[in-house]
C-alpha cells in the first residue's frame, strides 16, 4: 500500500524543468543579448523549446527552464517584461501549474 502511494504521488521524482517560459519579440531583436543574459543570470539551465511565426516580425520563443533559486520566477519575469520590444512574457510553472 505506502509503495503504490509513493508512485501515484511521484515522491521523491526529481523535475528537470521548473517552469516554461513564452516571450514574443522581433526576429532581430536587440534586446536578444539581454535576455539572454537574464536568462542565464536566474537559470540553471534553460532549452529553447518551441519557436514559432506569430506574424509580422514577431516570433513567440518557448523555453523550459530551471531556476537557481526556486524563488526567483517572478524576478525573472519582472526583469524580463522591463526589456523594451518584448511582450507577451508568460511563465508556467511546472510544479503547480500556476500561470505567473
Amino acid at each position: 500500500m505506502a509503495v503504490g502511494f509513493l508512485h501515484v504521488s511521484s515522491f521523491g521524482t526529481h523535475r528537470e524543468f521548473d517552469a516554461v517560459l513564452r516571450i514574443r519579440m522581433p526576429a532581430s531583436s536587440p534586446q536578444q543579448r539581454a535576455f539572454n543574459e537574464l536568462l542565464e543570470q536566474h537559470c540553471r539551465r534553460f532549452v529553447l523549446v518551441n519557436l514559432r511565426e506569430t506574424g509580422g516580425d514577431l516570433f513567440e520563443h518557448s523555453y523550459q527552464v530551471q531556476f537557481s533559486d526556486p524563488k526567483v520566477g517572478p524576478v525573472l519575469l519582472r526583469e524580463i517584461n522591463g526589456l523594451p520590444g518584448l511582450t507577451g512574457a508568460t511563465l508556467l510553472m511546472q510544479d503547480s501549474s500556476l500561470e505567473l
